[in-house]
């Protein structure tokens, strides 16, 4: 590997062939300020028939007999840019000229970017804001407690609305009934009425969503002929997450039963965030389910070592075998490839300088993988599964 003070010719501000944390050039005999070099076509080529842009585990072998013409000024733009001399000045982090930017906005590779991603070159001058979560629907990055215009509430019958950029409160929530349950009771409780067998009765709740009426002279509010022996209708009980409701038997019974307040999406008892199921974090990850049955997490699959999603047909470093008999290493193509580079002049992440960590370790509490941001330089990307409140 090179040592942090290796060197290579950076005439035109970055190694030979070098990538910039997503698009790889051309070595230095793609193009000089007079014309096309033959063999610039030629490793273009190689570069389209490999799918370079796209295809994922793809590695691409570096032939490096080629010698620049004494006297040649390669191109530090894009490959079908030779008008004008870009090359003076000192090179920015990406290896080219003038600024590297971000949807427009000037940016450093390695800063922070969107909720809880870094800045990674794309090209000479441009980044992508890599391992970032989706922002929630609030517009921050806390994890929300609901959906946003979700129906919430005992009853459903509130709505989810913003309270800041990482908070919902549930709105316009309606009442219960007077039996402390959802569905239309078409009486109130508590009125005289007629009972069975044409008495003087009372209307009672017998449960959350249902009034019957007792008679007077009954033993108990269920109409039985014995006072209750395990409650009264209506009162709190255990059931399987300790939200259950007394409710009666049945009419002119003398004992109530628990009914079982309703389990959580992931069949356990504490209250959860409602948005199982929602994108949540890079490569496709979605808010699913904890182990406990108690928590929503965000299991987002680990990044490959060039900061890709994809199996990279092998580790940032490693040898490979090439033409030639000098040692050559795998180095970051895009954030989805490798290619094998001479190990003399690179770096793993497609550089001339030695790296302070090479790409691949892990970092963090654990949960971190080291990428490459830029040809001469790793961070960091810690993003741990995100559990809810």
């Amino acid at each position: 590997m090179l040592p942090p003070s290796a060197q290579t010719d950076t005439r035109n501000g970055h190694a030979d062939g070098a990538s910039y944390g997503g698009v790889a050039t051309a070595p230095r005999k793609h193009l000089n300020r007079n014309g096309t070099q033959a063999a610039a076509v030629t490793a273009l080529l190689v570069l389209a028939a490999c799918g370079l842009l796209a295809t994922s585990g793809c590695v691409i072998f570096y032939d490096d007999s080629y010698e620049v013409p004494n006297g040649a000024d390669a191109d530090t733009g894009d490959a079908g840019d030779v008008d004008g001399d870009t090359s003076t000045g000192p090179a920015n982090a990406c290896g080219g000229q003038g600024p590297v930017t971000l949807e427009n906005v000037e940016v450093s590779p390695g800063q922070e970017c969107g909720c809880g991603g870094i800045v990674v070159c794309n090209g000479a001058t441009s980044a992508v804001c890599v391992g970032e979560f989706k922002r929630n629907s609030c517009g921050g990055c806390d994890a929300l407690q609901g959906t946003l215009n979700e129906p919430c509430g005992p009853c459903g019958n509130g709505a989810w609305r913003c309270v800041g950029s990482n908070a919902v409160a549930c709105s316009n929530v309606g009442p219960t009934n007077q039996c402390g349950g959802c569905d239309d009771l078409g009486q109130l409780p508590d009125q005289p009425c007629v009972a069975e067998g044409d008495v003087d009765g009372t209307t009672r709740c017998v449960s959350p969503n249902d009034i019957q009426c007792i008679p007077d002279a009954a033993a108990n509010v269920c109409g039985g002929t014995l006072p209750l022996a395990n409650g009264e209708p209506l009162e709190e009980c255990a059931g399987a997450c300790n939200n259950g409701v007394r409710e009666c038997i049945a009419i002119g019974a003398n004992a109530t039963r628990c009914v079982a307040g309703p389990l959580n999406g992931c069949g356990g008892c504490a209250e959860l965030p409602d948005y199982l199921g929602e994108p949540c974090g890079p490569c496709g990850a979605v808010w699913s389910c904890g182990d406990d049955m108690e928590s929503v997490v965000c299991d987002a699959p680990a990044l490959n070592a060039c900061g890709g999603c994809g199996l990279l047909a092998g580790q940032p470093g490693d040898s490979c075998v090439a033409t030639g008999t000098d040692e050559h290493i795998l180095v970051c193509a895009t954030r989805e490839s490798v290619q094998c580079r001479p190990a003399a002049t690179s770096n793993a992440c497609g550089g001339g300088r030695g790296l302070a960590v090479e790409p691949g370790e892990t970092c963090g509490d654990g949960d971190g993988i080291v990428i490459c941001v830029a040809p001469d330089q790793t961070e960091c990307l810690d993003y741990s599964p995100t559990s809810s409140p």
